[in-house]
């Protein structure tokens, strides 16, 4: 039905920028002759311009959605059309004036491009209205692209509920100037009075580039201001992302704060590693080497062995796994490591060609009180573990430090 009302509608047009072109041409007063000259041009110009429509895909671009790009595209299609057009009227000797040619080829274009725009427009105010009750009234910090970026996507989506009021920045040559039909309204430092005279109740920061130092100042200024607020992702985390902006809104992490690019894992060669392969994870039923075995069965190993000393923990890890990964195989184990013929049962049984150690005591404050016992799980341990591993012909041996601490400094 889509497909019919679009081609419906450039047929109309196609035809009606004709008709203005013949009538621009004769003064509003076609002689006769001239009008058959019109109906045989007609019927060669739209075929010829709806092929050339389809053929560049303009019949798949949602006129709701016209962009600048869509625009070009529609011209360039009815400059096609018009070129194919001017051949074969040419060929069959049909005498159709220049100057129509021309003037045909220019309200063709006015009047495509007219019809989306007014679409997209149109749909925008009716969706602005819909949820005009609903939206929250809001700021963007940042009048740079990806502040502009973000309040076109707002504006496309009323539904994700963002009134925006206007632009925050502390570039001293921006203030008042008029992005999109929004003022940059001031500068961070007089926040607390702009949020007071527009009723702002969010400000949504969007500096992509802001080091740790810049987040901070923007974040005190919105706490002095007592008004909440939300960030876009860092360039880092926008790279290769075909997301919109406004989907991306987010909290402030702790990575935005520290100024530090976020670790992008390789997914592939980590599938590589464990895929299909039998996993011993060491220290499974703590805090870290349960998470471990949580991240190992995403990427489908045959199994993991979840080796620890507390019973408890471990019961409940395997059921965890069983529920979430019911078709990994878990094997729950109890043991130390400081048992050095536990290790060698286990490796006789399973077989693991990878080895996660993450057993190793962590609170330092008490294992400063219990030195002896810390050195002879965490080296002594760890030296059971690497030997059982050798041994046994274990390829891959993942060590995670067992210095390691619940707060550590570094």
């Amino acid at each position: 039905m889509r497909a019919v009302v679009v081609y419906v509608t450039e047929t109309i047009t196609i035809l009606l920028a004709a008709l203005l072109a013949f009538q621009l041409r004769f003064d509003f007063n076609i002689p006769g002759p001239y009008f058959r000259v019109f109906v045989l041009a007609s019927a060669v110009w739209v075929p010829l311009k709806l092929i050339s429509f389809k053929f560049l895909e303009l019949d798949r671009r949602w006129a709701r959605y016209v962009s600048l790009a869509d625009l070009i595209r529609l011209a360039f299609s009815n400059m096609l059309g018009s070129l194919a057009s001017l051949v074969l009227l040419v060929v069959l000797h049909i005498g159709v004036p220049k100057s129509v040619y021309v003037i045909d080829l220019l309200l063709a274009v006015t009047l495509t491009a007219s019809v989306r725009i007014a679409v997209r427009v149109g749909g925008e105010a009716y969706r602005s209205k819909a949820h005009a009750g609903t939206r929250k009234p809001t700021l963007i910090y940042g009048a740079g692209n990806a502040g502009l970026s973000l309040m076109r996507d707002l504006r496309r989506d009323p539904g994700a509920g963002y009134d925006i009021r206007g632009f925050i920045d502390d570039h001293p040559h921006k203030a008042g100037l008029v992005l999109d039909a929004a003022r940059v309204l001031g500068r961070g430092s007089n926040l607390e009075a702009i949020v007071e005279k527009h009723g702002a109740e969010l400000v949504l920061i969007a500096i992509p580039s802001a080091s740790g130092v810049q987040m901070k100042k923007m974040i005190g200024y919105c706490a002095e201001a007592g008004v909440p607020y939300k960030t876009v992702p860092s360039l880092s985390e926008l790279v290769g992302d075909d997301s919109d902006l406004a989907r991306s809104i987010r909290d402030v992490a702790v990575e935005d704060l520290l100024g530090r690019v976020p670790v992008s894992l390789e997914q592939d060669r980590i599938k590589g590693k464990l895929e299909g392969r039998t996993i011993l994870v060491t220290g499974a039923a703590g805090s870290i080497g349960s998470e471990i075995c949580r991240q190992i069965a995403r990427f489908k190993p045959e199994s993991i062995i979840g080796f620890d000393i507390a019973e408890s923990p471990v019961f409940h890890l395997q059921r965890e796994i069983a529920r979430s990964f019911p078709e990994i195989l878990f094997h729950a184990e109890i043991g130390s490591i400081q048992n050095s013929a536990r290790l060698d049962e286990l490796m006789v049984q399973y077989r693991p060609s990878v080895v996660f150690h993450a057993a190793a005591y962590k609170h330092v404050p008490l294992m400063e009180r219990h030195i002896f016992e810390a050195i002879e799980n965490n080296v002594f341990g760890t030296l059971n573990v690497v030997e059982a591993a050798r041994a046994h012909g274990v390829s891959e041996f993942v060590m995670i430090s067992s210095d390691k601490a619940v707060r550590p400094a570094n």
